[in-house]
């Protein structure tokens, strides 16, 4: 799956283009598989993209059944050339992942390009990581860790005055 790690995101939105020349063959950022939210009250850019569930709230959904899990990736992927566009899975989405192609009005989503994420790629900040599922839960607690550590440097330097 990718990992997508928001205090490293700077809201560039190159993942955003890289995804769609992939996907479509030109920079069309609506159509991105991946889609970067702002929390203007946070200060952070959220990457927003494909968790692969396990248990798939989009794929229970269709009614075409139109949804693999890809052997070699582990993606969760959309036939979409069969997708009546009737958006039950973009509603059925926790995360808000799925979405409608502008032009075709079908449902996608990210297919990990075919184990190869072309954002993941190009992400300047490396704000986007490639991972194996069991190895998120280590990449949560060491950016937890990170952050509790960064937390007390700057509480000590705050006690000493150093401000």
């Amino acid at each position: 799956m990718i990992f997508a790690d928001p205090e490293k995101c700077t809201g560039c939105r190159i993942c955003e283009m890289a995804c769609t020349l992939e996907q479509d063959g030109f920079f069309a950022p609506y159509n991105s598989r991946i889609s970067i939210v702002k929390d203007e009250e946070q200060g952070i850019n959220i990457p927003i993209v494909c968790q692969q569930c396990t248990d798939a709230p989009c794929a229970e959904v269709c009614p075409l059944n139109l949804y693999d899990r890809n052997p070699e990736t582990g993606a969760l992927e959309i036939r979409d050339e069969a997708c009546i566009g009737c958006k039950a899975c973009i509603l059925a989405c926790p995360y808000g992942a799925n979405l409608s192609h502008v032009e075709s009005k079908v449902s996608i989503k990210c297919d990990l390009c075919g184990g190869d994420p072309t954002c993941v790629e190009f992400c300047p900040t490396d704000a986007l990581q490639y991972v194996r599922v069991d190895e998120v839960d280590k990449l949560l607690k060491r950016s937890m860790f990170n952050k509790m550590s960064n937390a007390l440097k700057e509480m000590r330097k705050i006690k000493r005055g150093e401000e």
